[in-house]
């Protein structure tokens, strides 16, 4: 994570308010971009990978300035336009597109409970050996790991270049970075404990506090 959008651990923007009395939708168009959003979704053109990359790619100035579901609904649209469902005219001029047959991509909203809960699983089979074990040490990388300026990926600006020490292995697992590009490339993902002091040094409330984090195999190395 490289762009504006990558906040987590970053001082400076003090706390975030929140009120018990805070609607679930703001507005009325909000429900229908959450629902556009999942239904799209469903015709099983992209992953939640992809995803993820389209809305971390706007640009700062959108990114900042758009509404939560505005990102949202900004992302469908690159995403319908780059898998060649509509086109960019079709999307200035809906009254003129075409209507297609997404039968078997059809959510019912009966089924949308389930299959929201089932979610998108990532495990998959691996042959090569894991390269690091329980109560090894390692550093994260000290760049973004993605393979483009601005790419997705699972690690944390906040936690690069910092030590920590593999608690769990959960196998191979599909790659975010590849899959956000549709790639299917599979590495071993671990679990790591980083200390709050680690993470943040002298502003850290407590410098024993920790904090895991779900990393891939090639956003580490060992330490010497």
């Amino acid at each position: 994570m490289s762009r504006i959008h990558d906040m987590g651990g970053r001082f400076g923007d003090g706390m975030i308010e929140v009120s018990q009395d805070e609607p679930i939708y703001k507005k009325d168009w909000h429900r229908l971009a959450l629902g556009l959003t999942v239904a799209s979704g469903a015709c099983g053109h992209w992953n939640i990978d992809m995803s993820r990359r389209v809305r971390e790619s706007l640009s700062p100035v959108d990114y900042t300035n758009f509404e939560y579901y505005m990102i949202w609904i900004s992302a469908v649209a690159d995403l319908l336009v780059e898998q060649h469902l509509v086109t960019v005219e079709e999307l200035q001029n809906p009254d003129d597109i075409m209507p297609q047959s997404l039968e078997a991509g059809v959510l019912h909203c009966e089924n949308v409970e389930e299959v929201l809960a089932r979610g998108a699983p990532t495990q998959r089979p691996i042959d090569k050996a894991p390269k690091y074990s329980i109560g090894q040490m390692v550093k994260t990388m000290a760049h973004s790991p993605a393979r483009s300026p601005g790419g997705h990926t699972r690690l944390p600006r906040y936690a690069m270049g910092r030590l920590g020490t593999i608690v769990s292995h959960h196998q191979g697992h599909l790659l975010p970075d590849e899959n956000a590009y549709g790639k299917p490339v599979v590495e071993h993902l671990y679990t790591v404990a980083f200390s709050a002091e680690q993470l943040w040094g002298a502003h850290a409330e407590n410098k024993h506090d920790q904090m895991l984090l779900d990393l891939w195999e090639s956003y580490l190395e060992p330490v010497r």
